[in-house]
């Protein structure tokens, strides 16, 4: 051992889990008193191991030390019997609290003669050996290839522990065949709307530090393959920010994803088996589509993937249909607990993926992220720690089969969690370090990883995606297609350069948000409500209600105004059973001093009677107010008219005169023909 000489070796006591560390993940601290020392005075904690070693490699540690030290004080190292099978054995250690087993090696050395850093941590490197005959005071003994629990000790002279820490080493077999497994590691980032019904901006402080402890994991480490998942709406909404600080988050994270895969997302959060079931599947589309032209434009280089989709509340037949018309082939699914509801999904290895049926008979592969690999990264703890316990957990699951090629798991924190730089990046270095796992994105994941098969290994596993999934949006549809509807009804009103068309739809759009509290989709649908009423409020009808038409075609004014700080156009409607419109309905301009519009009318008699005015919009004709009653009075056929009128009159009648004196002589002159001696005797009258 290269840190001094070391002290003399004792067989210790073994110690069970609740003596070494506190909690799963947990920074282990002082734990026994030392003279005047107070338990929580000296902290050890660990900075970097080496996981893997092969052979009579050595053992590589950094440690910090905080607090106070006792004097004399000796940093010892213990070696516990392998875990048999790993796997089991390790959570029977990390979360079942059981004993440690019996001891293989143990060394001590004086704290003093431990090397340090350049930032004062500890710097330890033991030399390990595997044949006994070979075994000295300053090696640790690893005889045979396995997974072996590793405490590190801070004790007093007295040997008393005042602070401890549990980790592990995986010993490999020169003769063994390992195959890497694929892992992919896959962080998603969630996010309410940024931008409120009023218009304002308001970003969800979590989310925003979420993306700035992202993009330093991900600069920490540029050579691990990741893939992440980032809400549009968010990234939108901070690149247009006044804040530099905002604007030079979106740059960092454009730089630090170059090269990364990227997977597209709606605009808003939506979920496709909701929106499938709530009649929102276009709105899906094209925010999907909305989302990934965000993404493209604000990281340069990025082509988001819709071909992967994370479903962290599952996915249903309807949802997978759409997703599958939108081009996904993959879906990854939430994990499955084992003390869960029965699923389909529990019996699978979660190393394999599996095949979910579509309706309409194609298949999209799924994989199911391993409950305990999940429950790693949600215990929390010291976050270093964390990373070396979860990046165990992949050795051990790479244990079961190391020989299986076709075999991966996806690392993908569970949703609420809380982004940490430092587990992260802690668990990329430590995925390119370790010779059993492969590093890849989520794509070559589900290219490398091959399919669950039956028990009689002839075809793949095949199961239909689990029943509804998501709350039924139905009524909310409805009320966003009906504001939609209201929104193109006014715009025709309004001029085509003006904004508020397209804020208020951008409006509808946030309301659809899944992540919105139902006060809060509220307000935004009242914002549309208040802003269209406004405009269709501001319309002021004709205060003059009667009028008196002279002549057969004439025209009467309308007057129209707005108290719009634009001009709006309006549509005028006027119906009457006794006069008509020869140029229909008329769209007209008004402002706030229009002079009356002339509408043609052409009368159709004399007399007084009611003309129904209605104002509508150009667009969908929704009304603008009640309809309105004028009264006209109609003189038109009063003098030449009458004339007009009696001349008609009397020619009719000398017609009808005329007509009957023709028809009298004809019936006369038939008579007497009839009683002419020239006549024809008719036969049926001669005496017999």
């Amino acid at each position: 051992m290269t840190t001094g000489p070391p002290r003399h070796r004792a067989r210790p006591p073994r110690l069970g889990l609740a003596a070494v560390c506190t909690g799963l993940v947990g920074a282990v601290v002082a734990t026994v008193p030392a003279g005047a020392q107070s338990p929580a005075d000296t902290v050890l904690q660990l900075v970097g191991q080496k996981l893997v070693l092969a052979p009579e490699e050595p053992l590589t540690a950094t440690l910090a030390v905080g607090g106070a030290i006792p004097e004399g004080a000796e940093l010892a190292v213990t070696v516990y019997s392998r875990l048999r099978p790993e796997r089991d054995g390790l959570h029977a250690v990390l979360d079942d609290g059981a004993d440690l087993g019996g001891t293989v090696d143990y060394l001590t050395v004086p704290l003093v003669d431990v090397p340090r850093d350049a930032a004062g941590r500890l710097s330890l490197t033991v030399p390990t050996v595997r044949r006994s005959s070979a075994d000295s005071d300053d090696t640790l003994r690893l005889n045979a290839a396995g997974l072996y629990p590793v405490t590190f000790d801070v004790r007093t002279e007295q040997d008393d522990p005042v602070a401890s820490l549990l980790t592990f080493l995986q010993r490999t077999d020169d003769a063994a065949v390992v195959v890497p497994m694929s892992v992919a590691l896959v962080t998603s980032v969630s996010s309410p709307p940024a931008g409120r019904a009023d218009g304002t901006v308001t970003v969800d402080e979590r989310a925003r530090s979420d993306l700035a402890k992202l993009a330093e994991a991900l600069a920490h480490n540029l050579t691990v393959p990741a893939t992440v998942s980032l809400p549009p709406e968010l990234l939108d909404r901070l690149a247009t920010s006044a804040t530099p600080e905002d604007q030079e988050l979106v740059q960092n994270l454009a730089s630090v994803l170059a090269g990364r895969q990227v997977l597209s997302r709606p605009y808003v959060t939506l979920d496709p088996s909701s929106s499938a079931r709530s009649n929102l599947s276009s709105d899906y589309t094209r925010l999907l589509s909305q989302g990934e032209d965000t993404l493209r434009a604000l990281l340069p280089g990025i082509t988001p993937d819709r071909t992967l989709y994370l479903a962290p509340g599952g996915v249903d037949e309807q949802g997978l249909q759409l997703l599958r018309n939108l081009g996904t082939l993959n879906v990854v699914l939430p994990p499955v607990s084992a003390d869960g509801p029965g699923d389909p999904t529990d019996a699978v290895d979660t190393t394999h993926s599996l095949q979910l049926t579509v309706s309409d008979g194609s298949v999209v592969r799924a994989e199911v992220p391993d409950w305990t690999v999940v429950q790693r990264i949600a215990a929390g703890g010291d976050p270093v720690l964390a990373a070396h316990y979860l990046a165990t957990e992949l050795i051990a699951l790479q244990a079961e089969q190391p020989d299986q090629p076709g075999r991966g798991a996806v690392v993908l924190p569970p949703p609420g969690w809380a982004i940490d730089p430092v587990f992260l990046g802690t668990l990329a270095d430590l995925l390119g370090q370790i010779p059993q796992l492969q590093p890849v994105n989520l794509s070559a994941l589900f290219a490398a990883t091959g399919a669950a098969t039956t028990p009689d290994g002839t075809s793949p596993v095949t199961v239909p995606p689990p029943g509804p999934v998501g709350a039924d949006r139905s009524d909310l549809a409805a009320v966003v297609a009906q504001r939609r509807l209201q929104v193109a009804q006014v715009s025709s009103m309004l001029p085509s350069s003006d904004a508020m068309p397209g804020e208020l739809r951008e409006v509808l759009d946030l309301s659809l948000a899944e992540d919105l509290p139902a006060a809060e989709r509220d307000s935004y649908l009242r914002t549309v409500d208040s802003r269209l009423g406004q405009v269709t409020g501001s319309i002021i009808p004709m205060d003059r209600r009667q009028f008196t038409i002279t002549s057969r075609r004439t025209t009467i004014p309308i007057s129209v105004r707005t108290t719009w700080p634009e001009p709006l156009m309006v549509k005028v409607r006027l119906t009457s059973p006794k006069l008509s419109f020869p140029e229909g309905d008329q769209v007209i301009t008004v402002t706030e001093s229009s002079p009356p519009f002339r509408v043609p009318v052409e009368a159709k008699s004399n007399g007084t009677f009611q003309v129904t005015a209605t104002l509508l919009t150009p667009q969908g004709d929704a009304p603008l107010g009640p309809p309105i009653a004028i009264t006209v009075r109609s003189t038109a056929l009063s003098g030449l008219g009458i004339l007009v009128t009696i001349a008609g009159a009397l020619a009719l009648a000398a017609w009808w005169f005329q007509h009957l004196r023709s028809k009298r002589r004809k019936r006369l002159h038939t008579a007497a023909a009839g009683r002419h001696p020239a006549s024809p005797v008719e036969q049926d009258h001669l005496p017999i």
